[in-house]
């Protein structure tokens, strides 16, 4: 028989993949868009490839930022749960 607390930790952990696949598909797919926007463009302004390298760098860039804020976020409010982020915690182990 399956108690909470495992199937609390089999959807934290379908959780997680779910999040890691959604990542994977936007961290592949994403640069792909915006590459193709910019040899389309670049074909049709006759400058190839100046916007293709611009707009997956640009695509990159944005990324990288939106992640490494997400990132920053996530790790803030972990910090502020756990017992050395509380109001009156001294930081140190058992006394």
């Amino acid at each position: 028989m399956q108690t909470n607390r495992d199937s609390r930790d089999k959807r934290d952990l379908y959780h997680g993949f779910s999040e890691s696949f959604g990542h994977a598909v936007e961290l592949a797919c994403t640069p792909v868009l915006f590459g193709g926007a910019g040899w389309w463009l670049d074909h049709r302004l006759g400058i190839f490839p100046v916007l293709t390298i611009a707009l997956v760098v640009l695509c990159l860039v944005g990324m990288f930022a939106r992640m490494y804020y997400a990132y920053e976020a996530r790790m803030q409010a972990h910090d502020t749960e756990a017992v050395w982020g509380r109001p009156g915690a001294t930081g140190r182990g058992p006394v």
